[in-house]
């Protein structure tokens, strides 16, 4: 699970091991099963409770091994007690008459990537929940488990990750398009990806990295500045969320969804970032709009107009935590998730963009994909009825996917590029990028891009499944590939295994 941020095998010492084994009694967790004695754990209690489990140097040096993965199980435990009522509880003891919890015991054994954006601690969650499910014989929809699912990774962990993970190790479907609308957690269906593309996963080597730094700006291997966005602020992936935050919570007050950009009065916010004195103010009734409540209810088209720019800082400005908090004392609407750090350094513009254009690249892409079926199937019956013969063009159906493909790939890439701005890019994943790029569409690779929360972990590559390219593909990003996989093999044999009681 994603607890392995703290185990990196870097580069100053070798990675701890945690400890394989927890136990705690189901009455601490749940609270005594008469619901008298004592209350279930607070979330606030139980993520403390966790978080001081970590690898720590006891008396006389030796070392304490972390139990805080058993959080990913325990939170899921107690989130389905306290927001479903599901018990583990028996009528009678052997001993006597009172009620008692069911002693619960998990053996947890994973061949998922950890660390590496490929949804290991979903897969966790998922798999817990449903196996509590079963015993306690309680059902709960797809969505209703993937969002306790997320509860728990949020509340008991302290992960501010969305509910993309678990509803796709929930929902998905092998070689389909899992679609979801996350406003907030509406699952649409699913996609069929054309029979001529495969999706694969490339190990980078690479672990999501949660270390502070110090300052703005960092080089990386290859000599290029990265923005440190994290100063002061926690994870990178944490404070791009909180920056999106505070981008629609700015929005919310000079924007309405519907009113066009230049009929709608308010304020430059961009002079925020200047700590000027500057009145917000409030927009004009307008029945024909509402209230904007998630960002990719902003066309992009409408985001890259000029009158819409001036409501948020440029991109690319930092705007300190004080100066947003002394305008927006309520926060950012996230709470208590994230918080805005009075100390750290944000950018609102950059980060508020990403979700506008990725919700439209994901329409779009999932939109190819189905026209790519739609020519695959066209052709098929036009070879079926011609006998392969006259009136077939083979080529010009070829030509027609390969440039749908390579449609896909462009925005495959734009996301990448996406992420790179916002400082959730890595110098391994940018190199399998690249070397992707370098095989090209003519080879069999038409699109790659990082996957999960960035600063490492795993890239998506999309190629052609068969026939011309697709060996001098795989050989050519492999050859790119095998070191990083090799530096990470051997430390994952021994961190995959862990043995939960309670």
């Amino acid at each position: 699970g994603e607890e392995e941020k703290e185990n990196d095998d870097d580069d100053d010492g070798p990675a701890v091991d945690r400890g394989e084994v927890f136990e705690m009694p189901m009455d601490q967790l749940l609270g005594a099963a008469d619901g008298v004695a004592s209350k279930p754990m607070t979330y606030d209690a139980a993520k403390a409770f966790f978080d001081a489990r970590s690898t720590k140097t006891g008396l006389e040096g030796h070392t304490v091994l972390s139990s805080q993965w058993a959080a990913y199980v325990a939170g899921v435990v107690l989130v389905l007690f306290r927001e479903h009522g599901v018990k583990f509880t028996r009528n009678k003891t052997v001993k006597s008459n009172k009620k008692a919890h069911d002693t619960l015991c998990a053996y947890v054994e994973s061949d998922v990537p950890e660390g590496a954006g490929v949804a290991s601690s979903a897969a966790l969650e998922v798999a817990t929940a449903r196996a509590l499910l079963s015993i306690a014989g309680v059902t709960l929809s797809p969505r209703e488990l993937s969002l306790a699912c997320q509860k728990a990774e949020n509340v008991v962990v302290g992960s501010p990750c969305g509910v993309m993970d678990q509803m796709t190790v929930a929902l998905g479907v092998k070689d389909e398009l899992l679609k979801i609308s996350c406003r907030p957690a509406e699952f649409l269906g699913t996609a069929k990806l054309p029979s001529a593309c495969a999706v694969v996963g490339v190990d980078s080597g690479e672990k999501h990295s949660n270390k502070e730094r110090t300052g703005p700006w960092s080089a990386g291997t290859d000599g290029r500045a990265r923005p440190n966005l994290n100063l002061h602020t926690g994870s990178d992936y944490a404070c791009v969320r909180v920056s999106a935050f505070m981008a629609r919570r700015m929005l919310q007050k000079t924007y309405n969804v519907g009113a066009p950009p230049s009929e709608v009065p308010g304020a430059k916010m961009r002079d925020l970032s200047l700590d000027d004195d500057v009145d917000v103010g409030l927009l004009d009734d307008d029945l024909s709009a509402k209230p904007l409540e998630y960002l990719t209810e902003i066309p992009p088209h409408v985001w890259d107009s000029p009158a819409f720019a001036e409501r948020l800082p440029p991109a690319g400005c930092f705007m300190e935590g004080k100066i947003f908090l002394s305008h927006f004392a309520d926060g950012h609407g996230d709470e208590p998730h994230t918080k805005v750090h009075p100390d750290g350094r944000y950018d609102i513009a950059g980060a508020g963009a990403h979700p506008v254009y990725e919700h439209h690249r994901c329409r779009v892409f999932a939109k190819l994909a189905l026209a790519a079926r739609a020519i695959e199937s066209a052709s098929a019956s036009s070879a079926s009825a011609s006998g392969g013969g006259f009136g077939f063009d083979a080529s010009a159906a070829q030509e027609e996917t390969d440039e749908t493909l390579a449609l896909m790939g462009e925005l495959m890439y734009q996301s990448h590029a996406a992420y790179s701005r916002l400082g959730l890019g890595s110098d391994a994943t940018d190199t399998i990028v690249r070397a992707c790029k370098n095989v090209g569409p003519n080879r069999g690779v038409f699109g790659a891009k990082i996957t999960g929360g960035g600063r490492g972990g795993v890239v998506r590559r999309g190629r052609r499944r068969g026939g011309r390219g697709d060996d001098a593909g795989r050989t050519r990003v492999g050859e790119d590939e095998e070191p990083a996989r090799e530096r990470r093999d051997e430390p994952r044999r021994r961190e995959r295994r862990g043995h939960a009681s309670a």
